[in-house]
């Protein structure tokens, strides 16, 4: 009887929410396999049909937020070591001093989506620096995670990856910081439709502050629960967060005093609600760090739809399309507009650090790579921001031009790696 009146309110909450065009509530619910078996699940056993082919697996980190778990691998083969980083095809030396190791920092486009471990932007940097170095020792770690962002990398990297004694750390970074931004997606802690920067939707789920706890991570990190008592707690938990909202409460119902303290910042000190701020200023920290342990840090602002002003190929437009097919509470001109505003004031806030050259943390050491695919005729965007082995392959390249001169590599030899393996990826 429990359950039933807690699928019952689900069911209600979920058509409340369908409503106002967020389908995507029963899109989320409906891939979630059943962790036991009950006639009144539904969704039951659609999990595994429609999880990705190369979804790795998450753990909880209380610094972070999350991190790839390790061991973990996935359905086609793309693997995690087992301190937690992807791979470039073989084990990382990371205890030999004799190795030249880069970091590279970023989201799921650096970790790898649909790709072998061989065919990530780390994988082909590395190939590419050892092909155009007699001593053959460059190792670039893959730290990217899906969903990081600036925040989360330059905690992760003060408080971790220097200790591996790379020479140097490079962040490509941009449409994370910006979707954590928008109020309208699900990955943001939203406010009255203002975002709070610098926390993700696992920390801010926690708190009871988010818009939208994510169901997927808490049932397959509890899958002896039943799945209709964790929609049912879901439920209460969105009901209460709703009525919150609604009344204006000034965040009453929560004792963690920065999401009050984040929108006073914005309001008071920049004058405004732009996440760019926090952005440029994490890279500046990121910088900083680096520099206290004569680290050499590169900045790469990435390509992304629809800022790139690449000739998109009809697979590409029907990839894009099909973005906002499966997240109906996003209005496509809205994220248009929103993420064109917010790349721009991430530029113009790097071209007025780089006007200071006595004191610039970019000058030299950034590059806004968001028209590099601007002249390829392939298809090498596989939705609004991931890429294809091909495009993983031209990112490493135009990386490559940027960073060889600190790492004294003379490029005589081609960047001609690209191989049928990672041909046959995407």
């Amino acid at each position: 009887m429990i359950e039933f009146f807690a699928y019952f309110v689900m069911f209600s909450f979920f058509k409340y929410g369908e409503s106002f065009k967020n389908k995507n509530y029963t899109y989320q619910l409906s891939r979630i396999k059943s962790p036991i078996s009950h006639p009144l699940f539904f969704g039951l056993d659609t999990y595994e049909e429609n999880v990705e082919e190369n979804s790795i697996e998450f753990v909880y980190d209380p610094y972070i937020s999350s991190r790839l778990k390790a061991k973990s691998i996935s359905k086609r083969g793309f693997e995690v070591d087992e301190y937690g980083f992807v791979h470039n095809g073989k084990p990382y030396n990371y205890f030999d001093k004799n190795i030249k190791k880069i970091i590279l920092l970023g989201g799921s486009t650096v970790q790898g989506i649909k790709l072998k471990n061989e065919c990530t932007i780390s994988a082909f940097l590395e190939a590419f620096l050892n092909q155009n170095s007699l001593e053959k020792n460059f190792e670039v770690i893959n730290a990217g995670i899906g969903g990081s962002y600036s925040p989360m990398q330059f905690v992760r990297f003060g408080l971790e990856l220097i200790h591996l004694d790379p020479k140097m750390v490079i962040a490509l970074d941009g449409f994370n910081d910006y979707w954590h931004s928008f109020s309208a997606s699900k990955d943001s802690a939203d406010w009255n439709g203002i975002a709070i920067p610098n926390r993700t939707n696992y920390q801010m789920a926690f708190l009871g502050a988010d818009q939208n706890i994510n169901v997927e991570y808490f049932i397959l990190k509890y899958p002896l629960i039943s799945k209709i008592f964790w929609n049912s707690s879901m439920a209460t938990i969105k009901i209460f967060n709703l009525i919150n909202r609604n009344q204006n409460s000034d965040f009453a119902y929560t004792e963690n005093p920065w999401p009050k303290l984040s929108l006073d910042i914005m309001k008071n000190i920049y004058n405004q609600n732009s996440h760019a701020i926090f952005f440029i200023k994490n890279w500046k920290n990121l910088n900083g760090i680096a520099n206290a342990n004569n680290i050499k840090s590169y900045f790469f602002l990435q390509p992304v739809i629809p800022i790139s002003n690449k000739k998109f190929t009809k697979q590409e437009i029907s990839k894009y399309e099909s973005h906002f097919t499966s997240r109906q509470n996003i209005d496509k001109k809205e994220y248009e507009e929103s993420i064109r505003i917010f790349y721009q004031e991430a530029i113009d806030l790097i071209d007025l650090d780089i006007a200071n050259e006595d004191s610039s943390v970019f000058n030299n050491s950034f590059a806004d790579l968001s028209q590099v695919f601007f002249e390829i005729k392939e298809d090498v965007f596989i939705d609004n921001v991931h890429y294809t082995a091909f495009g993983n392959y031209i990112l490493a390249r135009e990386i490559l031009k940027y960073i060889a001169s600190d790492l004294d590599i003379n490029l005589i030899n081609k960047t001609n790696l690209f191989s049928e393996t990672c041909l046959k990826t995407n």
